[in-house]
């Protein structure tokens, strides 16, 4: 089966995202950068294939989406997961191309430690958040695979796969709202992958749609044969990648479906126009477990609620933040300390 990836279709997600996020708390669109029409120029094939080795789908994709602003001088709000951004490219190209980092770091901030992935990550799978960020967040690695538009999400919590909506899974099909051309139920696998799978027993079906395709059951004589393979494009196999360790994953406008809906739950609670908590006190800081009240989410979700949340056409967005501001300096006038600084 054809691979399910559109460029398009991803720009279309991570824009969306965006302006969703502008509509419960972020301040656009001076939060967020945009690409002139022909993309971004410093972000090219040289640079993400040659320096990065990364794939040239992934230079095109780059190119031409959106950003967090992440310029000197400017304010760094979370946008994407509590306590995290999406990863802003193209100033650390920019970087890149000025000597002020270099491609290990770049790729350790947006795909952490190497053991994660078994010391190696495909040149087709790209990471879109600033996964390492903060000397106390644990690290989020959020990979995008752009051959199939699967996104992974690396150590996603426990509590967020027991409840999320849509929940992990590997099949395409339409969200609610969806209608026409995309409401199409199909499966994301390239080819080779969907063969395998076709050759596990029942009993795997759901360990299936939540983790990509591996071989761990073929002989080892096929390995041997791999190794002994002096292509060019070997690496790419699937079995050059048996031992990664992936996360759960969804096709990526589920993916970010997911995220939005833990906003309109309220379950990720932004308590002014810069910072984003988790309700779940699995996911705190040890100062906030020591220090802060526990009313806390209680109280934010009041106001959310309050202002209109979660109908985002009657939400009235600089009512809510307004309130927040003075709700927090007068109950919590410590809050600072017991998030944004465990992020610095």
């Amino acid at each position: 089966m054809d691979p399910m990836y559109s460029r398009d279709e991803c720009i279309t997600a991570i824009k969306d995202f965006y302006e969703f996020l502008g509509k419960m708390y972020l301040d656009l669109p001076s939060a967020v950068i945009y690409p002139p029409t022909n993309g971004w120029p410093n972000i090219t094939s040289e640079v993400i294939m040659g320096c990065l080795g990364k794939d040239r789908e992934i230079a095109s994709l780059l190119r031409h989406l959106p950003y967090p602003d992440s310029r000197p001088f400017r304010s760094h709000p979370d946008c994407g997961l509590p306590g995290y951004r999406l990863y802003d490219w193209k100033t650390e190209v920019d970087r890149l191309l000025e000597d002020k980092t270099d491609a290990e770091n770049i790729l350790w901030d947006v795909e952490g430690e190497a053991h994660y992935f078994g010391k190696r990550i495909p040149k087709h799978f790209v990471g879109l958040m600033d996964a390492c960020r903060g000397k106390y967040v644990p690290p989020n690695v959020v990979l995008l695979d752009v051959r199939d538009g699967l996104v992974y999400w690396m150590n996603c919590p426990e509590h967020i796969l027991k409840t999320c909506e849509p929940q992990p899974s590997r099949l395409v099909y339409p969200l609610e709202g969806e209608t026409g051309a995309r409401n199409i139920c199909n499966v994301a696998f390239p080819a080779r992958a969907e063969e395998r799978w076709e050759d596990r027993d029942s009993d795997s079906e759901q360990e299936a749609q939540e983790t990509p395709p591996t071989s761990d059951d073929e002989d080892s004589q096929e390995e041997e044969e791999e190794d002994d393979n002096d292509d060019d494009d070997s690496d790419d196999s699937d079995d050059a990648y048996d031992e990664i360790e992936w996360g759960p994953s969804w096709p990526i406008r589920h993916f970010f479906a997911m995220l939005k809906n833990e906003y309109m739950k309220l379950n990720w609670i932004p308590y002014n126009d810069q910072t984003v908590i988790d309700i779940d006190e699995s996911q705190w800081p040890d100062e906030a477990l020591e220090q802060a009240p526990r009313d806390i989410p209680r109280v934010l979700q009041s106001i959310y609620h309050k202002h209109g949340w979660p109908d985002l056409e009657g939400f009235d967005k600089e009512a809510c933040l307004v309130e927040l501001k003075k709700v927090v300096a007068e109950k919590y006038p410590l809050m600072h300390t017991y998030w944004l600084l465990s992020r610095q």
